[in-house]
């Protein structure tokens, strides 16, 4: 990459209650403060969060123990399974509701809080202590962007699998793949 070449774009749907996503998360990190990458990250929702049947905890420790297989030891560090499955709405919409610029940064919160300190980011007190509050009319234009994002993220076809990468070029890489799909930056 050149001076004058910007980084890659890339867009990302994934969600909070996921470890597939934290992971995905934290490598994305690595390479947007390294400068390799710019990320658009889409919070959204698998289907059996928003019947309000959440993973079994059975099911989320089983996709968990995947996760930390395909975790390096530095990453293995921020990841510990919550004590119970995730509920992810609310984080969504506040995440939303946040400016382009400071999303990055507060995305690493919310993973932080439900992988490695197992607070409920369901919680408007969680969520009051992660992020800024908004204003009426920018938690009313989160919620619109989420939807925006949600039906985005159905729109792709994708089995319900997150994480979802879509590189500049147009091309989707679902769930695991995805993830290895960022070893051509490193």
């Amino acid at each position: 990459m050149t001076d004058l070449q910007m980084p890659p774009q890339l867009t990302v749907w994934g969600d909070f209650a996921c470890p597939w996503s934290a992971l995905m998360s934290a490598r994305l990190d690595t390479l947007w403060r390294n400068g390799v990458v710019e990320v658009d990250w889409r919070a959204v929702r698998t289907q059996a969060e928003i019947h309000g049947e959440g993973l079994p905890h059975k099911t989320l420790s089983a996709t968990y123990d995947e996760v930390v297989q395909a975790a390096t030891p530095d990453e293995r560090l921020g990841l510990r399974l919550p004590s119970r499955p995730p509920h992810s709405l609310p984080a969504i919409e506040r995440f939303a509701a946040l400016d382009h610029w400071s999303r990055a940064t507060n995305r690493t919160k919310l993973f932080d809080a439900v992988w490695a300190g197992d607070l409920d980011v369901g919680s408007p007190i969680v969520l009051d202590m992660l992020l800024p509050k908004p204003s009426p009319e920018q938690e009313h234009a989160g919620r619109e962007l989420a939807r925006a994002w949600q039906t985005q993220f159905d729109e792709l076809n994708v089995d319900d699998v997150v994480p979802v990468l879509q590189d500049e070029s147009g091309r989707l890489l679902v769930g695991a793949p995805s993830l290895a799909s960022l070893d051509v930056f490193l």
